[in-house]
């Protein structure tokens, strides 16, 4: 059996744009359906939903705010590359 050299498939900006619009996309609308439904989930999208029912505090200032922690993971650990795209 013989060993190989896998190659990296480095992605354009545009296919990086458009994971990203999609991805937005996606979650986004599960959000509001979430949200519409009155329904919860986990992780920092839940804590924002507990908080914002819990508050009245916009759902998307306080998912923001719950996720600064994570974005200077990111950047101290991933790069600022990453933390941009994931921003």
């Amino acid at each position: 059996m013989s060993t190989s050299a896998t190659s990296v498939h480095v992605h354009t900006l545009f296919e990086d744009a458009q994971a990203i619009f999609t991805g937005t996309l996606f979650v986004s609308l599960a959000l509001i359906l979430f949200a519409q439904a009155g329904l919860m989930t986990g992780g920092t999208a839940g804590v924002a939903f507990l908080l914002h029912y819990a508050t009245g505090i916009t759902l998307g200032k306080l998912f923001f705010l719950i996720n600064l922690p994570f974005y200077w993971f990111a950047w101290t650990r991933m790069g600022r590359e990453f933390t941009f795209k994931t921003f």
